[in-house]
């Protein structure tokens, strides 16, 4: 048995004033979420895939995609302005991993 897959992590959670939910117009409930996908292998995490940002409304709890949001609102989905990275333990699997060939190796 072969037990791989995914794990979503959260990097980030912020709200952003001043913007209103485009499905049931409430003041300022959108909390946006910066994740990022890891990959694992027997529940040891091997690396991190990429980043994304997820919106939800706290009033009506939908979702918020990019193309509901006005064209200057938009770039709260650019993952490129935000430096948070995956975390350091998302790449421990393929660091023992390594290490072992090179040890096999020598």
């Amino acid at each position: 048995m072969i037990v791989f897959g995914w794990k979503t992590v959260l990097l980030k959670q912020f709200k952003v004033k001043n913007l209103d939910c485009p499905i049931c117009n409430t003041k300022e409930s959108l909390v946006f979420s910066l994740l990022c996908r890891v990959y694992h292998f027997f529940f040891i995490p091997f690396f991190p895939d990429f980043r994304y940002i997820y919106g939800v409304c706290e009033h009506c709890g939908e979702s918020v995609e990019k193309i509901d949001l006005e064209k200057p609102e938009r770039e709260i989905f650019n993952v490129k302005q935000y430096p948070e990275k995956a975390p350091i333990y998302s790449w421990i699997g393929s660091l023992i991993s390594s290490l072992i060939i090179i040890y096999l190796i020598l």
